[in-house]
């Protein structure tokens, strides 16, 4: 768990090609295209399947993957945008007090939002968990 406030936001595929050196499934751009293998290449509204076949009127991206955490990759097709900041907090395993896990809720949009199933004896049921990250 991490905390971050947002304070930038950008196109996905911006972002992506600049910090992770490839589109991850990033909405690619009017304007631009993009090698994704030896002879096909992919553009906003068309792909192509040699070079001589691309306009030249469009941009050539030819990923190269850069070093990166997990996190950055987006999670989803498709992504439009990135949002990012300078001041969160560091992301590892964090203790939560036993009497605010009962508090907790999860779930998009708010109204769908569900706690944690706990059993008896206060311990969070595993299926819960797994239905929670499902969920997420």
């Amino acid at each position: 768990m991490a905390r971050l406030e947002v304070t930038h936001k950008e196109r996905a595929f911006d972002y992506c090609i600049r910090e992770l050196g490839n589109p991850y499934r990033s909405l690619i751009p009017g304007g631009v295209v993009v090698k994704v293998s030896d002879a096909f290449f992919c553009a906003k509204d068309a792909s192509y399947k040699s070079l001589r076949s691309v306009p030249e009127n469009l941009t050539m991206i030819i990923p190269a993957d850069k070093p990166h955490c997990k996190h950055q990759e987006p999670f989803n097709c498709c992504a439009e945008w990135a949002v990012w900041g300078d001041n969160g907090s560091v992301i590892k395993p964090r203790l939560i007090p036993d009497e605010v896990v009962p508090l907790l809720r999860f779930g998009y949009p708010k109204s769908k939002e569900k706690p944690l199933r706990i059993n008896s004896k206060g311990v969070v049921l595993a299926q819960s968990i797994a239905a929670t990250r499902y969920r997420l």
